[in-house]
């Protein structure tokens, strides 16, 4: 394991409200305590593993494992299943006594293969956990873990509110799009590798906020320390079953980052990038002739020294003449706080 351990703090990315809800509770006559989570419109198709807002919880029907922080609880690490309406609805009927909730939901919760990722070792009600990653890269979305962990939300059980959960995500999502220049005729992608890529870490949650507390300029407010374990590291390739895929114009900066450009994504472990390297093998068509090519990007080399929790690192690779490799480095769903830069070419 390596000694030195990160200690970052993450966003919550999950916003709006809930609907189908009447007077802040599900049921007048029922009185148990019910929970829901912020949701956002879906913008973009997704599976349960990789949430990108909490529809695809509602869709998934995972539940949460919630707890209360407070003397005598209520609930300690206590699976809440969803029933309907947005809501997930306990078995506990609420009481005169304040409440300290917080609770964290698993994709999966499963012991981990070469293939598929899993979360594994849950202590502490959901504050340490490992989180392991395939070794093997595949479009399935399935196959990779994630975990989300709620803020500490305090109510008073004499108003029996419908408690809502700010839930931020604890591992970071990597994408890999790229075109070719208006100057090129043809581009034809053989291979793509990220190389040396750390596939599993334990995480501790050594200051658990409240909605409301001061945030720092990222926005950031749980504060976890990541201990990466560099015995388990992957490379992660991915290449076209016809050998062949042909890559569509870049005529301007706003259509670079689309499906159609996408061809690469995939859950990570937070980490340092200083070890690890994209590699690209392409084909240009010139003067009538097809040349082939590599591309070695050192991402060490570039402003994105960190793949952080709960953000969405986004690359571009533009062929033209030259290779240009652009990053930006985004809040897994909102567009407040996003880092672009312009990186050196690759002649």
């Amino acid at each position: 394991m390596k000694t030195a351990v990160y200690l970052f703090s993450t966003v919550a990315v999950l916003t709006a409200t809930v609907s189908c809800v009447k007077n802040g509770f599900p049921d007048s006559e029922d009185n148990r305590i019910a929970f829901y989570v912020k949701t956002t419109p879906v913008q973009s198709p997704s599976v349960k593993s990789i949430i990108e807002d909490t529809g695809t919880l509602v869709d998934g029907r995972l539940p949460i494992y919630v707890s209360d922080g407070l003397t005598n609880p209520a609930f300690s690490n206590t699976e809440v299943a969803y029933t309907k309406n947005g809501v997930w609805k306990s078995n506990v009927d609420w009481t005169d006594k304040e409440y300290s909730f917080y609770a964290y939901i698993a994709s999966p919760i499963a012991q981990p293969t070469s293939t598929n990722g899993g979360i594994s070792n849950i202590l502490n009600n959901g504050s340490i956990l490992y989180i392991n990653q395939p070794k093997t890269y595949t479009k399935s979305e399935d196959v990779w873990a994630d975990y989300l962990m709620s803020y500490r939300v305090k109510v008073n059980g004499a108003d029996k509110p419908l408690v809502k959960l700010d839930f931020e995500r604890l591992t970071s999502c990597v994408e890999l799009y790229m075109g070719m220049g208006v100057n090129m005729s043809e581009v034809t992608v053989k291979k793509i590798e990220f190389r040396n890529v750390n596939t599993r870490a334990k995480y501790e949650l050594k200051y658990h906020a409240v909605p409301g507390d001061n945030a720092d300029n990222s926005g950031m407010k749980n504060i976890w320390s990541v201990m990466i374990d560099d015995s388990e590291v992957a490379t992660y390739t991915y290449q076209p079953q016809t050998n062949i895929e042909g890559l569509l114009k870049m005529y301007d900066a706003e259509n670079r980052f689309v499906e159609d450009n996408l061809k690469m994504r995939f859950l990570t472990v937070q980490q340092d990038v200083m070890n690890i390297e994209l590699y690209i093998e392409y084909q240009a068509l010139e003067n009538g002739k097809q040349t082939d090519y590599t591309a070695v990007f050192e991402l060490a080399d570039y402003p994105q020294e960190i793949w952080y929790r709960g953000h969405k690192i986004r690359y571009f690779v533009g062929i033209d003449s030259s290779v240009d490799l652009e990053g930006t480095i985004e809040e897994w769903k909102t567009v407040e706080f996003i880092e672009t830069t312009l990186l050196p070419d690759q002649i």
